[in-house]
């Protein structure tokens, strides 16, 4: 019966740090945060009128080249090009709108965080009762 009840001692322990170290940093440092999130924005920092725009010269270059070539190869590439071109453009724009995937997991680390301080809280405060009761 002792064995059993070390046992279970132990298994809560081990769930205690494992549940304690639940949203903190994989990589150690201070700030619980992966880095780099700043310099996130010269990847996705151009603006969606930019990408319409580059969207657009590419379309504009391409029907010259079907003009002034003969060529199925060109004729194929720029098709490939009107139809990947307007794709490009959802994508930016719902990429945009998503945020980065670094700053939507530090925003979620930051919320574990919250959410891992108030159990600790409720926590003592479990056991201030079940002290005050016996």
């Amino acid at each position: 019966l002792e064995s059993v009840n070390t046992l279970k001692m132990d298994t809560a322990k081990l769930s205690y740090q494992v549940l304690s170290s639940v949203g903190k940093s994989p990589f150690g440092n201070e700030k619980d945060t992966v880095e780099g999130e700043e310099t996130d924005s010269v990847v996705t920092g151009a603006s969606v009128p930019f990408m319409v725009l580059v969207a657009l010269v590419a379309v504009g270059s391409g029907i010259a080249s079907m003009v002034l070539t003969v060529s199925t190869v060109v004729d194929v590439a720029c098709g490939c090009l009107f139809i990947v071109s307007p794709v490009v453009i959802v994508q930016k724009y719902k990429l945009r709108k998503l945020g980065t995937l670094r700053q939507e997991q530090n925003d979620l680390r930051n919320e574990v965080n919250k959410l891992s301080a108030e159990m600790d809280s409720l926590k003592q405060q479990n056991i201030e009762l079940s002290n005050e009761a016996t």
